[in-house]
């Protein structure tokens, strides 16, 4: 079996801890047609938690956040065997 290397990009945000939040977050990408590799959702201090969102399209995650007004960290990037 071959194997396959794939870069990744991924971008940090935080949120409020509560679900109404959290799903107002996603379904905005969802919306709009960002799909997501995966999140990964993780409670911070002062009640918020932090998301780390792997999108399919990080150009289009990034401008669509931009054009939100929502704070967002990245992209980062990482290395991923497929």
């Amino acid at each position: 079996m071959a194997l396959e290397i794939k870069k990744v990009e991924y971008f940090k945000i935080l949120v409020e801890n509560n679900a109404e939040e959290a799903y107002e977050l996603l379904s905005m990408f969802s919306n709009v047609g960002i799909g997501l590799l995966a999140f990964k959702a993780i409670p911070v201090e002062n009640r918020q938690t932090q998301f780390s969102l792997f999108p399919n399209d990080s150009v289009k995650m990034k401008n669509v956040a931009e054009k939100a007004g929502i704070d967002m960290a990245g992209p980062h990037s990482i290395v991923r065997k497929l």
